[in-house]
């Protein structure tokens, strides 16, 4: 018969073992609003055009504009009011564009597989917002990154003339 302390020590040792097992698994599982963003991006792209990656560039030939806000998998509360703030400065200044296809806003995680990409293309080092125009043939025109968006976190009227200021410099580039 086995000695009370051995029992407990074998006990806690593979609940130590269990526990172990289980923190490693989740560190190694994408968060759950990461996957919904990734399929809602990807069953947009199906719908509209096929493409892998889940921007929908030049479905009809004509030119448009992408605000892209990119995020990792971990996302802190500055990153969340980041995005929404985007969101509404995208959908305040430009339905009309947004309504029409000429301007489209997408999130991407840039931790997704597929999506490292946007790293290099954009020239990441951080979180942020980039504003891309794009010619009738899908292919890159110009872009520019958003950076100042960080400082503006803290006053959202400065937030949206800022990145509507720049998005609109896009969409006056558009020929049509």
């Amino acid at each position: 018969m086995m000695k009370p302390k051995k029992i407990i020590s074998t006990v806690l040792l593979a609940f130590v073992a269990v526990s172990i097992v289980a923190l490693v698994n989740k560190e190694m599982q994408v968060p759950e609003d990461s996957r919904a963003a990734e399929i809602d991006v990807v069953q947009h792209t199906l719908d509209d055009t096929g493409e892998s990656d889940g921007v929908v560039i030049s479905d009809s030939g004509s030119e448009r504009v992408v605000a892209f806000y990119f995020h990792g998998n971990m996302r802190c509360a500055s990153c969340r009011t980041l995005e929404q703030y985007a969101r509404d400065a995208m959908n305040s200044g430009f339905g009309d564009e947004l309504n029409s296809g000429q301007l489209v806003f997408k999130e991407i995680n840039v931790e997704s597989p597929g999506n490292q990409h946007y790293i290099q293309d954009f020239q990441l080092t951080n979180r942020s917002i980039v504003v891309a125009r794009y010619d009738a043939d899908g292919e890159l025109a110009s872009w520019k990154n958003l950076e100042q968006v960080w400082n503006l976190l803290r006053d959202n009227d400065e937030f949206n003339s800022y990145v509507q200021g720049e998005t609109r410099v896009l969409l006056e580039g558009l020929s049509g």
